[in-house]
């Protein structure tokens, strides 16, 4: 599964999600930060041939209430499992205390603005990322699926990183705001909710008129990394936030989301929908 501010506060901008170690052991540890992006020096074209990369490892803790959920949940880093299983690579969820470890002398030294998700791989020497974007596109360009799920001409690959970042800074806040609401985890702002739902639904739109023509979302043969990272921000926005007449309203939409989850069941999990 990107960035977002820390979930203290409840899912408050959310982007320290994960952390990723890799070499032939990789580790992600999850937070939530806030501003979701991916960096503007992205290699855009991977080579169709790459090997597969080092194994990798991925912790996505979920800071929910006030302690931490003593169950990390994955919804950050499944764009980056997705991705991992799709290259060959290994992913481990390694216990995280957010945010009472991001915060120690030895995570500062290597992520010094204490966010997760963050990846530092078991080369030497390692490799330290973070940022769930930065995570997500390093394990999609980690192996022999990094064309499929990148892009492999430029116009493929501009395609993709333009709906990646269509979910970062517009659909992602949208829906933090509505999960927001409805846990009762941020005072609820009538007006707060009514722009999110008017973002949600003219990003919607989009994604209505373009699946009617396409499988996916970047106009690809196969699905790629812009449909893993929509559909992990949808995952959390249909089972907690966005009730049944939306669906209703959204068919191509949700048709997608469920070809995206028959493809990685054992990452995303059986559909879960707000009635």
């Amino acid at each position: 599964m990107a960035a977002r501010t820390a979930l203290e506060d409840g899912l408050q901008h959310s982007d320290n999600r994960t952390t990723t170690t890799t070499t032939t052991t990789t580790t992600i540890a999850a937070t939530t930060s806030t501003t979701p992006s991916i960096p503007s020096t992205i290699q855009c074209l991977p080579s169709p041939t790459s090997t597969p990369g080092p194994a990798t490892r991925v912790s996505s803790p979920l800071a929910l209430p006030s302690p931490v959920c003593p169950t990390p949940s994955k919804t950050d880093a499944l764009q980056a499992l997705a991705a991992a299983k799709m290259n060959g690579l290994e992913i481990a969820l390694p216990e995280f205390n957010y945010p009472e470890d991001n915060k120690k002398p030895e995570w500062l030294a290597k992520f010094p603005l204490g966010k997760v998700p963050a990846l530092e791989t078991a080369s030497d020497p390692p490799v330290c990322i973070a940022e769930s974007g930065a995570v997500a596109h390093f394990v999609a360009a980690s192996g022999p699926a990094s064309a499929q799920l990148l892009g492999a001409t430029p116009e493929v690959c501009a395609r993709i990183l333009q709906w990646i970042l269509h979910n970062e800074h517009e659909a992602f806040p949208s829906v933090l705001t509505g999960i927001m609401h409805k846990r009762g985890r941020r005072p609820f702002v009538q007006q707060n909710e009514d722009n999110a739902r008017k973002t949600i639904d003219r990003i919607a739109a989009v994604m209505e008129a373009q699946l009617e023509q396409h499988p996916w979302l970047a106009r690809t043969d196969r699905f790629s990394l812009a449909d893993l990272v929509a559909a992990a921000t949808f995952s959390s926005a249909l089972k907690d936030w966005l009730p049944s007449d939306w669906r209703d309203a959204h068919p191509n939409t949700v048709a997608w989301y469920l070809r995206v989850l028959k493809e990685f069941p054992d990452i995303f999990g059986e559909p879960a929908f707000l009635e």
